[in-house]
């Protein structure tokens, strides 16, 4: 479980306060127009702090606080940003080796074949175009295992079957991890999604919830593949 408090938040003109975020295993969407803080929200969940900010978090019973954030980095959260700096003079495998000190072999394996990067684990990164180091960062990110997973924009520069294979692996693993994505390409109709709305006034999570059989099937012309939510309001 996350939970993220905000008190105080400044996002350019934009104010926030009191504003209570509630995070159980599945597949969260940060939504709202270019520009309104998508992506700080993010670093501020990775980070529990921002500019003009006063945030609470807690992640599985443990308080984020200075002396705990190097754990809560290692232990329990993943950050794949929009960029990476890696070392142009390494390979992609000698990259993976040194970001992750132990890994599931077996798992890498089936990443790098599926985003087709399995005749590149010897290609120096200086070499990789810029989806192919989108698709490393994937790796990396994915390989690590926590259960706290933050994605800023994935689709960037990935092509239509690295982006398919991201949403099925995204999918198997939303019973087991909290992933937090900004991104664009989910469907919004899809009953399994969880939405975090942004707009200059404010920040509300929207869960997800499949009708039952009965409503389903009283309105099956109109409302069957229809996405039912309960609203919080923050």
């Amino acid at each position: 479980m996350l939970n993220v408090n905000i008190k105080k938040l400044e996002i350019k003109n934009n104010k926030y306060e009191n504003i209570k975020l509630k995070f159980e295993n599945g597949v969260y969407i940060i939504s709202g127009e270019n520009g309104i803080g998508k992506t700080t929200l993010l670093n501020l969940i990775y980070n529990g702090e921002g500019i003009n900010s006063e945030v609470e978090i807690e992640f599985f019973n443990n308080k984020l606080t200075k002396d705990s954030i190097n754990n809560y980095h290692e232990k329990f959260i993943t950050y794949i940003e929009q960029k990476e700096q890696f070392i142009n003079y390494l390979t992609v495998l000698e990259t993976i080796d040194l970001f992750l000190n132990s890994y599931n072999k077996k798992y890498m394996l089936e990443l790098v074949e599926n985003f087709q990067m399995d005749n590149n684990l010897n290609k120096k990164v200086s070499k990789l175009s810029g989806g192919e180091i989108k698709k490393l960062q994937l790796i990396i990110g994915l390989l690590k295992d926590s259960p706290i997973i933050l994605i800023d924009e994935p689709q960037n520069h990935l092509d239509e079957q690295s982006s398919e294979y991201l949403k099925q692996v995204i999918d198997r693993m939303k019973s087991i991890k909290i992933i937090i994505l900004v991104a664009h390409m989910f469907d919004k109709n899809d009953n399994k999604i969880n939405y975090i709305e942004m707009d200059e006034k404010n920040i509300e999570l929207k869960i997800a919830q499949m009708k039952s059989k009965s409503n389903v099937s009283t309105q099956k012309k109109k409302q069957k593949n229809e996405t039912k939510y309960n609203t919080k309001k923050l």
